[in-house]
């Protein structure tokens, strides 16, 4: 009979167990899956060499030397020099006829020669092409300001072959027109706007008008009364022109001494001096010419781009800035320890007895005179030892009170927020352009925060 083995029975899986690795994975994958979607939103910006390069436009408010002069008759006008002529002490300018004897002869004259010459036709054209380039809808007003220059040059180029006859004839006849004539030597123009004598040391940013607004001209042959403008003399082709600076434009220009200049209106570009000037009423830039003062002459106001030279650094989002203010600790009660700058401080223990201590400095900034530091390593009572150097401060100790405010980013390339000092100097609607390489500041490459409300100092992220 076949002997009978009994096997024994296998033994049967820990069911619990199981269920029990399999709840606590639950568990973490809810906890993990909860505090990764309830976490703060932080975005990392890298931060990237980068530039701005942009032309500003601006109205501009020209400085010449120029007079008014008036004229004591009355009558019709007649120009005896064309608009832009030089004219020397004693030359006549204009004369005005009561007696309708000069009007004659001048009609008569221009029957004869009403011609215009083709240098006439192409000093014209010029006028119109010059406002063709610049026009734009803001300029609309300013076309019947050419219709009337056109009408009045075109007057002036079908009679300037006749001023030195016509001049010939008022020297001939004794009555009937009274002259005006010139006295100093200059250029002749008859565009005016009452601004002559401006004082711009006094120049004010409501002188600045939010567009170009042209003179008022004097129509040859036009009925005048006396006391009104005869004409407008510029005695110097030196000429200044100024624009209203913000702060931020004062800081991007504070290290130009020259710059180039576009001029819309004639689509030319100068080389300037440039200075900035500093009124009780404000910032302004002062650019100085000595050439091409004839272009201009008829402008008051004249609608000018600033070339700014490409400015480069390192690019951050105006959304990462954040201000701080930080203690002032004279660099006269620092020193060096273990290779960082520190300071001796008194402080009370927890039994309320005085002990001297060496404190590192934690330092953002620095100047001439002074370290800007956090208070994290300080206590409200504490005392800073001021016998270290010889410089006397009226006591042996001071406290940390004197503050003085930064611009920085938040730092956070170990994980954790950290203040960083920047310096810009320059910008647009969304970057700053700050320098880079600063002591304390930081470098390409580094993570800060995208926008500075989102985080805390010394927050701790990953």
């Amino acid at each position: 009979m076949a002997k009978i083995i009994k096997l024994p029975k296998k033994k049967k899986a820990n069911i619990r167990f199981i269920y029990f690795i399999l709840a606590l994975w639950t568990v973490y994958v809810i906890v993990f899956g909860i505090t990764y979607l309830t976490r703060k939103k932080v975005t990392i910006y890298e931060v990237k060499p980068g530039s701005i390069s942009e032309n500003s436009t601006y109205i501009a408010i020209i400085q010449r030397s120029e007079e008014l002069v008036t004229t004591p008759y009355s009558g019709q006008c007649n120009f005896l020099v064309s608009e832009g002529e030089r004219v020397t002490i004693g030359d006549n300018v204009v004369c005005y006829d009561n007696s309708g004897e000069l009007t004659s002869y001048i009609n008569s004259f221009n029957e004869s020669s009403n011609e215009l010459s083709k240098e006439d036709y192409k000093a014209i054209a010029k006028e119109f092409n010059e406002f063709k380039k610049a026009y734009n809808s803001k300029d609309f007003a300013n076309g019947n300001l050419l219709v009337a220059d056109i009408n009045s040059n075109i007057k002036a180029y079908m009679s300037k072959n006749s001023l030195n006859k016509l001049n010939e004839y008022t020297r001939s006849i004794s009555s009937g027109f009274n002259t005006v004539k010139s006295e100093k030597t200059g250029i002749i123009t008859f565009h005016y706007d009452g601004l002559e004598n401006m004082n711009f040391d006094e120049l004010k940013f409501s002188d600045f008008p939010d567009t170009v607004k042209p003179m008022n001209n004097i129509e040859n042959y036009s009925q005048v009364s006396s006391n009104s403008t005869a004409y407008r003399i510029v005695t110097s082709q030196k000429w200044n022109m100024y624009i209203k600076l913000s702060d931020q434009d004062a800081k991007n220009l504070a290290d130009k001494s020259t710059v180039k200049v576009y001029f819309k209106k004639n689509n030319l570009t100068m080389n300037s001096a440039f200075e900035i000037v500093n009124t009780k009423y404000g910032l302004y830039g002062k650019f100085s010419f000595n050439r091409l003062m004839s272009d201009f002459i008829n402008d008051r106001y004249v609608e000018i781009e600033i070339d700014k030279s490409v400015n480069e650094g390192l690019k951050i989002p105006k959304t990462a800035l954040v201000k701080k203010s930080f203690y002032v600790i004279p660099k006269d009660v620092a020193f060096e320890y273990n290779g960082k700058m520190s300071v001796s401080v008194r402080r009370k223990d927890s039994k309320g007895e005085l002990k001297d201590l060496v404190i590192d400095l934690n330092i953002i900034a620095e100047d001439d005179d002074n370290y800007y530091i956090t208070d994290l390593d300080f206590y409200k009572d504490d005392m800073i030892n001021t016998k270290i150097n010889s410089k006397y401060y009226g006591s042996d100790f001071l406290t940390l009170s004197e503050t003085k405010e930064f611009e920085g980013v938040y730092w956070v390339n170990n994980g954790y927020v950290i203040f960083k000092r920047v310096e810009i100097f320059d910008s647009n609607d969304e970057y700053y352009i700050i320098k880079s390489n600063t002591k304390y500041g930081i470098s390409k490459y580094d993570n800060i925060i995208y926008d500075s409300h989102t985080v805390k100092e010394d927050e701790i992220l990953y």
